[in-house]
């Protein structure tokens, strides 16, 4: 999981969505997994695929549901 971030952070946004892709999708890390895949995928400009993460977050009531919501009305501008 730190690896991505760590990925993210240095601005290799496509080798951190292929770690956090590659992660167990069901561990500890599992919400957070979701919300910084959905960071990479933005940055990617994998836009519907971010969007699908986002409102999964949503519907999970994650600790990043608040932030989720404000990233999908960016992306979705009325």
């Amino acid at each position: 999981f730190y690896k991505g971030v760590a990925l993210l952070a240095k601005g290799e946004a496509a080798e951190a969505r292929d770690h956090f892709e590659s992660m167990d999708q069901i561990n500890n890390f599992s919400n957070q997994r979701k919300w910084y895949l959905s960071l990479a995928l933005v940055q990617l400009n994998e836009i519907t695929d971010a969007k699908e993460l986002l409102n999964e977050i949503i519907r999970d009531k994650s600790y990043f549901m608040i932030y989720a919501k404000d990233l999908l009305e960016i992306l979705s501008p009325k």
